[in-house]
């Protein structure tokens, strides 16, 4: 059996500051952390390219995803969405949207496709898209609730198709194949929800498959991912602990 073995490390960020999220985009790394940077890293190397720490900082910055093969998109909690190009870290767009849940047409971004403001009562904290429906969107938040929408239509109460209520706050949530769904609590539970066809004559909701508090299950820290297999009805899970 092959062994990993250590190639090379970035540079160290300053004491008590936390990477969120790492993601690939071509040759190179981007990453958010505690400190509301933006860095592109090369992906040899892992040498800093580029951040936006002196140009354009955002405050309490929280999410980082990547669109198409050069653009990154950053939201954070001033309410702000910004749409950048790599490596230069060019800001091409900003949004400012506090307390709201549009979708927006990036061709188009001043005026929001749809609005979904009364679902949930709490912070946002998750969206997914269907991997092969691509007008069904998740969504997870602090409230414990992940709703199913369909997001071709427009009046809020016809479009959620389901609602699952996880009883405590959402950390992460997905699909995992066409008729399941996984929620991940910030105090690490997590269950497996089955998505019933909304035209299906079952009234009754099958009950979801409770694997608890997976600290234990998996003798680790916390729970830093869950990246669901497209093959299989399966899932990885990232965990952290001091060993």
């Amino acid at each position: 059996m092959k062994t990993a073995s250590f190639l090379t490390q970035s540079s160290p960020l300053s004491p008590d500051t936390f990477i969120y999220t790492i993601l690939p985009i071509q040759a190179s790394l981007a990453s958010i952390s505690s400190d509301d940077t933006l860095r592109i890293l090369d992906q040899t190397s892992l040498q800093l390219v580029s951040s936006s720490y002196s140009q354009e900082p955002q405050a309490g910055v929280t999410c980082l995803t990547r669109h198409g093969d050069r653009r990154l998109l950053t939201a954070g909690r001033d309410g702000l969405v910004r749409y950048w190009d790599q490596p230069s870290l060019h800001n091409i767009l900003e949004l400012h949207e506090p307390n709201k849940h549009p979708i927006l047409d990036l061709r188009s971004p001043k005026t929001p496709l749809l609005q979904y403001a009364e679902s949930h009562s709490d912070d946002v904290s998750q969206l997914r898209f269907h991997h092969e429906k691509a007008s069904v969107l998740l969504s997870g938040s602090t409230d414990g609730l992940v709703n199913v929408y369909e997001t071709l239509v427009t009046d809020e109460d016809e479009a959620v198709i389901r609602v699952f209520n996880h009883g405590s706050s959402i950390a992460h949530a997905g699909f995992l194949q066409d008729d399941q769904i996984f929620a991940l609590s910030n105090d690490e539970v997590f269950s497996v929800y089955t998505n019933q066809d909304p035209e299906s004559s079952s009234t009754a909701s099958p009950k979801p498959q409770d694997f608890g508090d997976l600290r234990s299950l998996l003798e680790c820290d916390y729970i830093v991912d869950v990246v669901p297999s497209r093959c299989f009805n399966e899932a990885s899970v990232g965990a952290s602990s001091p060993t």
